[in-house]
């Protein structure tokens, strides 16, 4: 069994202000809704969780009623996201599918094969992009399975060269996440890291690679220019 994190805490400012991201819609449903419908599918599941900000937290339990909703303490960071999941839930499953709130094409078949594929106890989405636009990067050690995520921010112009890059889908065990606490806001941003927990856990992690093909169901929405992308080059039911 396994658990779900969906991570809709963020404000969005460079989508606009008006309306959280995570609620924002695609073709007729919100970016929430598409992902909770995607996540329900998978099998073997526990729970499912989605970490919110206060002033959503009503909202999106009248919505969800289905799913157990955490709230966002310090909103600094995906890694302080995560966080409400490992202080306030008890019973844990001893996985955890962590997936960000502004993919809203997520599919259940990629969701699922993932998790199958996670031989490790730890896993990451990996794609190629081609899009340009600005992601973190992946530098992987095959001799040892251990990874490091660099903030494409933070990136030397060496590493900006990597074309393995970070989709923000994870699978963490119960256990990697006790080095949560240890994540600090040393970085361009000042933020708290989830990735930085590879750094500093040294843990092995699985890689799954995604092909150029399916790259669109990860894709990202930052900006009104992302939302009109995807509306623009997507089939209405899909």
């Amino acid at each position: 069994m396994i658990d779900i994190l969906i991570l809709a805490a963020g404000a969005g400012k460079r989508i606009g202000t008006d309306i959280p991201k995570v609620l924002r819609k695609l073709h007729g449903k919100t970016f929430l809704q598409r992902i909770v419908d995607s996540v329900s599918q998978l099998k073997n599941i526990a729970k499912i969780y989605i970490v919110v900000s206060h002033h959503l937290k009503e909202l999106v339990e009248h919505e969800f009623p289905q799913c157990e909703i955490l709230v966002q303490g310090i909103h600094k960071g995906t890694a302080k996201a995560v966080e409400a999941y490992h202080v306030f839930v008890e019973n844990k499953s001893e996985k955890v599918l962590v997936i960000p709130g502004d993919v809203p094409l997520i599919s259940t078949q990629i969701l699922q094969r993932f998790i199958l594929t996670t031989r490790l106890d730890n896993g990451i989405i990996v794609f190629e992009p081609n899009d340009g636009k600005e992601y973190g990067r992946v530098i992987y050690h095959p001799d040892t399975h251990n990874i490091q995520i660099v903030e494409f921010k933070d990136c030397t112009e060496e590493q900006k060269l990597i074309p393995t890059c970070n989709a923000g889908v994870y699978i963490f065990s119960k256990n990697t996440l006790k080095h949560l606490k240890y994540i600090e806001d040393d970085n361009k941003q000042h933020e708290y890291y989830l990735t930085d927990i590879f750094k500093i856990s040294s843990i092995p992690v699985t890689l799954y690679h995604i092909e150029p093909t399916n790259n669109i169901y990860l894709q990202g929405v930052n900006t009104l220019q992302d939302l009109k992308e995807l509306e623009t080059g997507t089939p209405f039911n899909i």
